[in-house]
Order: structure tokens, then C-alpha cells, then sequence
């Protein structure tokens, strides 16, 4: 950046992230990403006042982004940090606590440039919270996607619940129509923004997002001993199985995602994975008849598991670390997420970094994104167990053959290379730059 022009402006960068209910997902791994590059970069070139604001300390932040303890004894004076206290949700019962927080920091900073990973706690744009103020930055938000906007899904509770989350959801949006740089993450989401919406395309940018280095690299960063702890900690040793790590919204397409896996294991084939591997919170660490739900959406899905008769066949890891993530990704035969609308897909991407067979659904942002790296499959041919058996015998024939998957995973690798998180900030702060 050109220091003449951005010598004396500030910016203030929203890190409620890291703690909060996003910080394990797509949000997070965004955030942290691009967050920890933005505060290298302009700090490395002294172009612009660097201040945060969160919950907890400075020093908990910046291990939650990922410095280093000496990096953080390099940066630590040099970034300014406002703490809102303990964390707290992003939700309605809480908005007049983060209002009361919130406009002070904004007053005092008075920064430039207000930048934020995601529009629900609330911008500087946002109706409610933007009346009082007084000093009015510039506000540049990601806009991941518009998915609930597109399907009218807030919950997964209930109709009243559905209703409620969704009329907050709808007023926090008036601080993306409001900003002056909306940044998404796909060609296809911008589409959805414009449409649904209702952002002027104008000032809405397309910037793709990374894949982290560890999925390249998976197999030289843990050693076999390691991966072999881990897989035995998950009851995984001696098992074949498909990865899935996507979550079980209404979008994420999950029954037919088991009438797939029903129709593989129906081929009793013992070369392909007899076992499905679900990660996340919604369920606690088991197998088989020893998995209990946490939520009521594992709930659900756990019910159609045992209609199919798949229970047997099923392992949960609960939440898993960073590291835990890649390692049971690297071990699995065949990623697969047969989501139906997402705005940008981190999980076919990290598949094909790590050189995995990934299966996903021929929709939405997908083929952009997978640009031709990823099998894809026609959803509507998964809804019913009959034609889901010829999608399992296509997947078949993927697996089975060595040469022609051996070419596709290569082509893959390089698509994926295409994903680099440096150039994602490069090109985010390029805009930041137009905007001062």
C-alpha cells in the first residue's frame, strides 16, 4: 500500500470472532486467516493504526489468530486491543449488551476503516446501533453468503424460533446493504447477495478464499505414529471410511448423503469404506450404538441413520482440533458432502489439497469452486434409495479405478493450489485501500 495516502488513517478489526459461537466455523477459519495476514501486513509496512477489539486480553487474541509467543513479543505494542470482557454469543438477547459496548470503542478509536469477518453483531451501518453515532467509518464486511435469505431457514428449532431468528437476521443485514464494501467469497454468492439480498452490485467484490498449507502437506507434518494415535483414539485403525465434516442444516443435504452411503454399502464390496466418520459438536465422541446426539440436529440425523440400518457403520468424533481434522481427512478413502447451497466450500477444497477422492453435490457455488477437481453427482438422483444404488456404482467405479483417479487427484491438487490465503488478504486490502 501507498504509505502517502494511508500514512495516518486507523483501522478496527472486529475479533469477537474467535471466541463466540463462529469460531470453529467457516467464520473462523476465515477470520483467523485473513485477520492474523492483515495485522502482519499492515503492521510490516506501517501504512495504517492497527486496533482490535474482543473479548478477553490482547494476548488471548493473538494466540487465537496463531502468533507465535515471540511474534507476539514483536506486535504486542504495536496493536491497539479494547476488550468487551467475557465472551458472549452473537444473538437478539444480547444486542443491547453489545450496543452499550460497542459505540464507545467506535467513539474513541474513530477509525478509517471498520472491518469485520461477518454482519451479525452488528456494523457501524447497522440500524439501531448506527443512530447514536457519532464518528462513522468506512465498513468493510465479508458477506459469506445468503443462504438463509435464499431458503428463508433462520433454525432448526421450530416455526416461532424460525420467525424470531430470522427478523433479527434480516435487521442485522441492514448493516451489509448499509456498508461501503461488501466481500464475498464466490461469483455464485455475489448472485445471491444481489438477488436476495438486495446489496448493490457495485460495491460488492468477489475475493476466493485459502486452503491451509497443513492439507498439502499433511502427510510430511504428521508422522505415521501420530496419525496412528489418532485414528486409534476414534476407533478408526482397521476401518475404510468416507469423511464428512459439514455440519446437518437443512442445505447440508445429509439423507441423501446416507442414501448414498446405504447404496455403496449395499455393493459389499470390501474394497470400498464400510464406515462413515462425522465430526463436529452436534454429536458426542462414539461408534455405533454407543453414539448419543448433543443437538437436535444430530438428533435427526442420528434417526435416519438408524431407519437405514446404518448405525453399525457410523463413528463421531465430537469437536476435533485443527490438527485432528486434517490427519482423519488424510486417512479417509473418499471426502464426500453432498451440501445442496453453499457459498464457498472449504471441505471438497481441503479434499483436494490433500490429494482425497472428494464427492460433493453439482450445485451451487461447487462447480465454480471445484472448477472440475471434485466427482460431482446430481442430488436429485440421491433423494430416493433406488436411483441413490447407480450413484453408488459410479462412485464405485471412482474409487476402484487406479489410473483414472490417480489423474483426477492430481488435477485436483493443482486446482486447489489456486486457494491462497496471502492472496486473499493482498486482494481484501487492495479494496480496503480504494476505499481511503
Amino acid at each position: 500500500m501507498d504509505n502517502s495516502h494511508t500514512q495516518s488513517k486507523s483501522i478496527l478489526i472486529d475479533v469477537t470472532f474467535l471466541f463466540d459461537q463462529y469460531s470453529k466455523r467457516g467464520i473462523g477459519v476465515y477470520g483467523k486467516n485473513v485477520v492474523k495476514r492483515i495485522i502482519s501486513e499492515l503492521l510490516d509496512i506501517g501504512s495504517m493504526e492497527v486496533n482490535l477489539f474482543g473479548f478477553l486480553n490482547l494476548h488471548q487474541n493473538l494466540i487465537a489468530l496463531g502468533f507465535t509467543q515471540f511474534q507476539i513479543e514483536e506486535i504486542g505494542n504495536k496493536v491497539n486491543f479494547y476488550t468487551l470482557g467475557e465472551a458472549f454469543n452473537s444473538s437478539l438477547s444480547n444486542l443491547v449488551s453489545w450496543r452499550q459496548l460497542f459505540i464507545p470503542i467506535i467513539e474513541k478509536v474513530k477509525p478509517d476503516i471498520y472491518f469485520a469477518s461477518h454482519f451479525e453483531r452488528g456494523l457501524p451501518t447497522t440500524r439501531f446501533l448506527n443512530r447514536p453515532l457519532i464518528h462513522k467509518p468506512k465498513t468493510v464486511v465479508m458477506a459469506h453468503d445468503a443462504i438463509p435469505l435464499v431458503l428463508n431457514k433462520y433454525s432448526q428449532k421450530g416455526y416461532l424460533q424460525n420467525q424470531l431468528k430470522g427478523q433479527f437476521f434480516k435487521f442485522m443485514w441492514s448493516g451489509v446493504k448499509n456498508a461501503d464494501l461488501v466481500l464475498t467469497n464466490s461469483n455464485f454468492s455475489k448472485g445471491d447477495l444481489v438477488t436476495y439480498g438486495k446489496i448493490d452490485e457495485d460495491k460488492i467484490r468477489v475475493i476466493y478464499l485459502g486452503i491451509d498449507q497443513d492439507f498439502f502437506d499433511g502427510r510430511k507434518v504428521f508422522n505415521k505414529d501420530l496419525i496412528d494415535a489418532t485414528l486409534e483414539a476414534y476407533h478408526l485403525n482397521d476401518r475404510k471410511y468416507f469423511f464428512y465434516d459439514s455440519g446437518f442444516e437443512a442445505n447440508k443435504s445429509t439423507p441423501e448423503l446416507l442414501n448414498v452411503f446405504k447404496g455403496i454399502l449395499d455393493l459389499n464390496d470390501p474394497k470400498l469404506p464400510n464406515t462413515l466418520v462425522v465430526t463436529g459438536g452436534d454429536f458426542h465422541k462414539g461408534s455405533g450404538k454407543d453414539i448419543r446426539a448433543r443437538s437436535i440436529l444430530g438428533d435427526m440425523f442420528l434417526r435416519n441413520v438408524k431407519k437405514l440400518g446404518l448405525i453399525d457403520n457410523l463413528v463421531t468424533t465430537d469437536k476435533v482440533t485443527d490438527n485432528h481434522l486434517v490427519e482423519l481427512l488424510i486417512e479417509s478413502k473418499a471426502y464426500i458432502n453432498l451440501s445442496s447451497y453453499e457459498g464457498f466450500s472449504f471441505g471438497p477444497l481441503q479434499a483436494m489439497a490433500a490429494r482425497i477422492p472428494a464427492i460433493a453435490a453439482n450445485s451451487s457455488c461447487t462447480p465454480e469452486i471445484t472448477d472440475g477437481g471434485a466427482y460431482l453427482v446430481d442430488l436429485e438422483r440421491c433423494k430416493d434409495l433406488e436411483s441413490a444404488k447407480e450413484v453408488a456404482k459410479d462412485i464405485q467405479e471412482l474409487l476402484k479405478s487406479k489410473t483414472k483417479l490417480a489423474n483426477h487427484l492430481r488435477k485436483a491438487q493443482e486446482i486447489a493450489k489456486k486457494y491462497d490465503w496471502d492472496k486473499t488478504v493482498e486482494e481484501t486490502l487492495k479494496e480496503v485501500k480504494k476505499l481511503l
